[in-house]
């Protein structure tokens, strides 16, 4: 505890340079120990809201609080109630993580919104409390882990969920430290300022506490805002990259290469009369299955067809005795951007 750095440091570092940048934002903390307390939160706010919450460190939105719920008013002497979806008018805060309690009767728990959830679709492991995206080749990413006092949320989708919300996250930090020695031992000057920036502002004072062979604490408080993505722009498909793959052997042995993408292929109605047909012949070695037939959990390969996990499908002829053979159209129409054939 003698070593306890009560000018915050290292929190100053963090603060103005990797808070909000790295792979993993941690939304939730609650940490206590006999010389720490350490306790992080977060919610949405508009971008109208953000020089307005930059005047002072306090949080705008404390745990257990933004639920729906009335706000009441008085207009000749006639009492009014006004509903508001996450207790603030305009919605202009709105809570990403909701702390649950059932007044005892029940253990409480901290959720998700149920908006960035559905946004990703995710997928909600309660074995491994985490919750999972699924892409479309049926490989699994963490978006979502939580443990005991502590919540993450993977960078890139709460930035792209910022995005779409046209919101600013806010990360608030409120950070107590404590030591068995005076600032006049620890070398300290007495204290009390504010530091505050474009996208952050916090404060460290300090405080006697004669207790338990505690001299002196130190606070840290404040808030940093974090953007969403820039110049994001939502897509009705998301695109899709087509792959080429060998189609003949031209004159001089060189091999002839053509995409796969099913719009740029002929077919028997004159559609792209100058390209390849989309019923042309691809040739892959009999190896090519095999990192299928080893993952059958995810893949089956049957008599004239492979399957991903009810994701995809594709139609090949795996008869033939020295290679598989898949239509150049198939290829594009079929696999995802991840298939290895």
């Amino acid at each position: 505890m003698n070593n306890v750095d009560l000018q915050f440091n290292d929190w100053k570092e963090i603060i103005e340079n990797s808070l909000g940048k790295t792979e993993w934002i941690t939304v939730y903390k609650s940490i206590q120990t006999h010389c720490e307390e350490e306790f992080l939160y977060c919610a949405l706010i508009a971008e109208k809201t953000i020089k307005r919450s930059l005047e002072h460190t306090s949080w705008d939105l404390t745990i257990g609080n933004g639920f729906p719920g009335f706000t009441f008013h008085y207009k000749n002497e006639e009492e009014f109630a006004e509903y508001y979806r996450y207790s603030f008018p305009d919605n202009d805060i709105e809570p990403l993580i909701f702390s649950r309690s059932f007044n005892g009767n029940k253990k409480g728990y901290k959720e998700i919104a149920e908006e960035f959830r559905y946004y990703f679709n995710l997928y909600e492991d309660r074995i491994n409390n985490k919750f999972i995206s699924i892409d479309d080749d049926g490989d699994e990413e963490d978006v979502i882990l939580i443990e005991d006092g502590k919540i993450q949320i993977k960078l890139k989708y709460l930035k792209e969920f910022l995005a779409v919300k046209k919101m600013y996250l806010a990360l608030f930090f409120d950070i107590k430290r404590y030591s068995e020695k005076t600032l006049e031992e620890l070398q300290i000057k007495e204290y009390n300022n504010e530091v505050k920036n474009d996208n952050y502002i916090y404060s460290k004072d300090y405080g006697v506490a004669l207790k338990n062979n505690i001299k002196i604490w130190g606070r840290l408080c404040g808030k940093k805002m974090i953007p969403g993505l820039i110049n994001f722009k939502p897509q009705l498909f998301k695109g899709k990259n087509f792959e080429e793959f060998i189609i003949d052997i031209d004159e001089d042995g060189k091999e002839i290469l053509y995409i796969c993408d099913p719009e740029k292929l002929a077919n028997y109605f004159g559609k792209n009369p100058e390209a390849p047909n989309f019923m042309t012949p691809v040739f892959f070695r009999k190896e090519v299955l095999s990192e299928y037939y080893s993952n059958s959990e995810k893949y089956t390969v049957e008599d004239g067809i492979l399957y991903c996990d009810g994701l995809w499908s594709l139609f090949i002829d795996n008869d033939h005795k020295d290679y598989v053979i898949v239509f150049l159209g198939y290829l594009g129409q079929s696999l995802s951007l991840k298939a290895k054939i």
